[in-house]
């Protein structure tokens, strides 16, 4: 137990660890589920499945590391304020800023050993996973921290200019990645919107190296690639492997989502990310041959989220009325 002014400064410090978590588990309010969405998108683009269930577990445990560590420096000040709680002595103050540091240290070892384990390391290999961690962990809370700052500034600078914003998980095929990117900028080109290829802000930059060079290793990027942003006369486009972040005025939106949502998707980009999505996706574009006559019955009976459905819907209708020459071009 801390004095009185420690001891407000711990609960001040408890509620925003429990609302740091909570808003990066449940997608939180607007705000902070569009971070979310970007960090993920930025950290963990081409991974899937348990994959990305697991780097954004890692995400929480590395927030709430950070906060551990603010503690772990707090705590010693703490410790050394004029006693204001007569039973509570200098010792029980010291074992709590031991106990704080032995957890610092102890959670990026247990990291590192969960790690070395997915990875099926063993003898000295895992041992060198296991003390790694103390870099992995520490090296994703820094990234964090370098990203988050900028998602929140980001957003409030769009909401000041009152730009139109949309997210849309996606899937791109890191291998064609430049190509889809290159297609991207080709249609809103050919609606009147000038779009150039830019690399990606400094943050999303230094944050992803962080990540993929000083990161878990399970969970860096199997293919490198320079992530692009295509940016224009009042609107841009965030092309995220796993992210589509669309943000233009109310003068251009219109054609911004003509040129995105108004043709087929070129080889490698796909509207959907769950396996039976794409399964049917595939169907649709004929990827498997000819069309199956059963796909406004799979679209009725689809397990999944209302933009995927929405997707596969619109690329349905498009393939069944749109004239196959003009599909050829597309």
């Amino acid at each position: 137990m801390l004095d009185e002014s420690g001891e407000i400064a711990s609960f001040v410090m408890g509620l925003i660890v429990a609302g740091g978590l909570f808003a990066l588990v449940t997608g939180g309010p607007r705000l902070l589920r569009g971070s979310n969405q970007w960090m993920g998108a930025v950290l963990s683009s081409s991974l899937d499945g348990w994959q990305r269930t697991a780097a954004s577990v890692s995400a929480i445990l590395a927030v709430f590391w950070s906060f551990l560590l603010v503690a772990g420096f707090y705590s010693p000040v703490a410790a050394a304020a004029p006693e204001t709680v007569p039973h509570v002595g200098p010792a029980t103050r010291e074992a709590l800023a031991v106990d704080i540091w032995v957890l610092i240290v102890a959670i990026p070892l247990a990291f590192g050993l969960a790690e070395g384990l997915v990875t099926k390391r063993r003898g000295l290999a895992l041992a060198r996973e296991v003390v790694g961690g103390l870099v992995y962990l520490p090296a994703l809370a820094l990234a964090l921290a370098v990203f988050f700052p900028w998602t929140l500034w980001e957003r409030a600078r769009r909401m000041l200019r009152r730009d139109v914003q949309h997210f849309h998980r996606i899937f791109i095929e890191i291998d064609r990645y430049d190509a889809v990117l290159e297609c991207i900028a080709t249609r809103l080109r050919d609606h009147g919107l000038d779009v150039r290829a830019v690399p990606a802000p400094l943050a999303v930059r230094v944050g992803r190296w962080l990540a993929h060079h000083l990161g878990p290793p399970a969970f860096r990027e199997r293919t490198p690639y320079l992530l692009h942003t295509l940016v224009g006369e009042g609107v841009g486009l965030a092309v995220y492997p796993s992210l589509l972040d669309l943000f233009a005025s109310k003068q251009v939106i219109g054609r911004a989502r003509s040129a995105l949502w108004g043709q087929l998707p070129p080889e490698g980009f796909w509207w959907t990310r769950s396996r039976a999505g794409r399964e049917l996706e595939a169907s649709i574009l004929g990827r498997y041959g000819e069309l199956p006559d059963d796909i406004p019955a799979k679209l009725a009976t689809l397990e999944g989220g209302p933009d995927e459905w929405r997707a596969l819907h619109q690329e349905y209708l498009m393939v069944t009325h749109v004239p196959v020459v003009e599909r050829a071009e597309v």
